[in-house]
């Protein structure tokens, strides 16, 4: 994030995209407000968009064996309170004017193989937090199966008119970062 900020090429904002794995992470990038080692809140994204991600690793509604597997792989445990402290619900914080909520688009499928609580999950942390609704967007596709990446270029039955994933991405980041 300090490199990118740096760059020649850079107007000293930086945005992250990721999907399924790298939505999780692009989620504890955007809301882990700590200090430690060598981060800070000044070095969380200025804008964040999430396709797919794993919000709250405690959640087993609707979840796969493979899920909950992946789950106590990655986080080396199979106690749902050690899930929970380690996902990044757990880093959503109540705004403060010196650590301010940066601006985050949470997307998914209703058919994702994502289980559909993780959205909810980080959406109603949010709201739990006090977060200005302005300051995040979700965004579920209907009637699909697709998961991250896969759907970037798929249309939305958005309002007032639908467009593709990509083409919302894109402008979200537009109006954070340029």
């Amino acid at each position: 994030m300090r490199a990118a900020r740096l760059d020649s090429q850079c107007n000293g904002k930086v945005g992250i995209v990721g999907g399924s794995a790298g939505a999780s992470h692009a989620a504890f990038a955007a809301l882990d407000t700590r200090t430690i080692a060598n981060w800070g809140p000044a070095d969380r994204p200025d804008a964040t968009v999430c396709l797919s991600g794993a919000y709250d690793f405690s959640d087993r509604e609707d979840a796969t064996a493979q899920f909950i597997y992946n789950i106590e792989n990655y986080t080396n445990s199979c106690v749902l309170t050690e899930q929970k402290e380690v996902s990044p619900v757990a880093r959503v914080t109540s705004p403060t004017e010196s650590v301010p909520f940066k601006p985050i688009f949470l997307i998914n499928t209703d058919g994702d193989p994502m289980p559909f609580h993780q959205i909810i999950d980080l959406q109603c942390a949010f709201q739990t937090a006090g977060v200005d609704p302005s300051l995040y967007k979700v965004l579920t596709l209907e009637g699909s199966k697709q998961h991250a990446f896969a759907y970037w270029d798929d249309y939305d039955d958005g309002y007032p008119f639908a467009q593709k994933v990509s083409t919302r991405v894109i402008a979200f980041l537009d109006s954070y970062l340029k």
